[in-house]
């Protein structure tokens, strides 16, 4: 068994930053910003070798592949969402007495608009997409956007 420090050599992931990157990333971001979608699709062409037509998925295609999920997996998910979201809920109601003429709370204050990166590739985490997405949902973020990886 490792100790705390030990665990910490190992698993850090404190790895310097490659600066000589920042200015691709400002570039790409500067790119995205002018030609929005076009952008987005060369860059797609450029880093994946994938041409791509469209951008989002439709309420139809989304209703498509819900279809397809067995009840049992319908279920779980369902049941994660409502707790994520109750949990989220929960927090947002914390008041503290500490003593008589001292109490503490927090203030939330959702964000605008949330972006939500959902790994995929060869496996799928729904998991990722109920902890960020519903989050931000429960917060009362009015405007998300979830992407994902390019499938090939």
């Amino acid at each position: 068994m490792l100790n705390a420090q030990q665990f910490l050599n190992q698993f850090s992931l404190e790895a310097p930053l490659d600066e000589s990157l920042y200015p691709i990333i400002r570039d790409i971001c500067q790119e995205v910003k002018v030609h929005g979608d076009k952008a987005l699709k060369m860059y797609n062409l450029t880093f994946d070798h994938t041409k791509t037509d469209h951008l989002e998925i439709s309420h139809e295609q989304i209703k498509v592949a819900f279809d397809t999920l067995d009840e049992k997996t319908k279920q779980a998910l369902q049941q994660s969402y409502e707790r994520i979201k109750a949990y989220q809920e929960s927090i947002k109601q914390t008041n503290q007495q500490l003593e008589e003429s001292v109490e503490c709370y927090e203030i939330y204050h959702p964000l605008e608009s949330v972006g939500v990166y959902v790994p995929g590739g060869k496996a799928s985490y729904p998991s990722t997409v109920l902890m960020t997405a519903t989050l931000a949902q429960g917060s009362g973020c009015r405007k998300y956007c979830c992407c994902d990886t390019t499938s090939t």
